[in-house]
């Protein structure tokens, strides 16, 4: 007997009785403290900044996410608007006060008492951008608020023509950062190299009938492979256990041209007809027409240098004559006629003058000079380095500078040397 009662008829629980019922005492308050911890779990939700987008695509995306985080158990969510009332002040101004910043932003969460901030924006690339035609940029970044640090950063490509494809997106990313694998995916796809990508992001195949876990939710997809057409799908991957099944067969594409992996070589192989005893060592061998022959003092810009000096000498004679002539008018004049001649300061004056241009004169011939005797002397070393053209001269293909016979002098050649035999 584990009780028994006393004599006014209450009950007492002996000390085995009392041992029997601790354990189950003590896994309830574990369970009661765990399902407290989970409730205490509170997700500040920024609304997603609009980009280069309408604004009402970004307030759709911000509800969506909404809804499906108020779904996800052990999450307290806390929208745009609740936020707002708590703090009194505007989540996305206050997120564009902070540039967002990671440190300014974890202050938002600790004033609002949130362990977690997620944070977003939905853009249009430009169309310059390599990746315009991938569609919206959809970006979520969730942030711990005891670590000041970014723990996940999520971005994906949407397809813009697909009016629900936001909506699917928003759905299955909060599904992704927020809720365990609750459903599986096993895809096949031809030829074996092609790759899959979700949103634009690159998933991760194991080898074909194998099944992967996977969150469930509506994913748009691009198959590709080099060489072939690329396919859109829309996959819907739902709970259950079953797997969602990806099946894609690639087309060729007929117009595709596999880029060359390296350098071309030409005749790097010998010649595939049997019997010709053609190769790519005697195939090279072609006739050179002969070039224009060459004399000295042919080259035209040494001229040109020597004509630009002839000019600058030739200016700067004038420019000395011009100041001569002009200093001897005033040094003639012996004494001071008042109405005829300039007075002494003038007098200095025109004198000065008549100097500095003289002297500029004097540093232009002098350079003019220079010149034409520079491209003289380059016309001498350009005539003692021109090496006049053979003609006739029958140079092998990738031997350049290398003289051969006329093939009639070959011929003639052989001729002899059987005749001799």
């Amino acid at each position: 007997m584990v009780g028994a009662r006393s004599a006014n008829g209450a009950r007492v629980v002996l000390p085995g009785q009392a041992r029997h019922r601790w354990p189950a005492l003590l896994a309830l308050a574990v369970a009661w403290c765990a399902a407290g911890e989970a409730r205490a779990a509170r997700v500040v939700v920024f609304p997603l900044d609009a980009r280069g987008v309408d604004a009402s695509l970004t307030q759709e995306g911000t509800r969506t996410v909404l809804a499906r985080l108020r779904r996800v158990r052990g999450l307290e969510v806390v929208d745009p608007e609740t936020g707002q009332a708590e703090l009194g002040v505007n989540l996305t101004k206050q997120a564009r006060a902070c540039e967002y910043d990671v440190f300014c932003l974890v202050e938002v969460g600790e004033l609002l008492q949130a362990e977690q901030v997620l944070i977003g924006h939905l853009s249009r690339p430009l169309p310059t951008d390599p990746k315009a035609d991938e569609g919206l940029e959809f970006k979520l970044i969730v942030l711990d608020v005891a670590r000041a640090a970014i723990t996940e950063v999520l971005l994906w490509r949407v397809p813009d023509l697909d009016p629900s494809a936001l909506q699917e997106a928003a759905r299955a990313a909060v599904s992704r950062l927020f809720a365990p694998k609750d459903a599986e995916l096993m895809v096949e796809l031809s030829p074996p190299d092609a790759e899959l990508r979700i949103y634009g992001e690159q998933v991760n195949l194991p080898e074909a009938g194998t099944a992967i876990p996977y969150w469930s939710g509506v994913y748009h997809a691009v198959v590709s492979a080099p060489g072939y057409l690329s396919e859109r799908l829309r996959i819907p991957v739902m709970r259950g256990d079953e797997p969602a099944r990806v099946s894609v067969s690639l087309e060729p594409d007929p117009l595709y041209v596999a880029e060359a992996k390296g350098p071309v070589k030409v005749f790097d192989k010998d010649s595939r007809r049997i019997g010709s005893g053609a190769s790519a060592g005697t195939v090279g061998a072609v006739e050179v027409p002969p070039p224009a022959p060459r004399y000295a003092f042919q080259s035209v810009p040494p001229w040109l240098v020597a004509g630009a000096g002839v000019g600058l000498s030739a200016l700067g004679a004038a420019l000395m004559q011009s100041a001569q002539a002009s200093y001897n008018t005033r040094a003639e004049e012996r004494r001071f006629v008042a109405g005829e001649t300039y007075g002494a300061d003038v007098a200095i004056r025109v004198r000065d003058d008549s100097r500095l241009r003289y002297r500029a004169g004097s540093g232009t011939l002098i350079g003019g000079i220079g010149l034409v005797v520079g491209a003289g002397l380059w016309m001498v070393v350009d005539a003692l380095l021109t090496e006049p053209a053979r003609v006739g001269e029958v140079r092998p293909a990738g031997q350049p500078g290398r003289a051969a016979l006329d093939p009639a002098a070959l011929a003639a050649a052989r001729r002899m040397s059987l005749e001799a035999r």
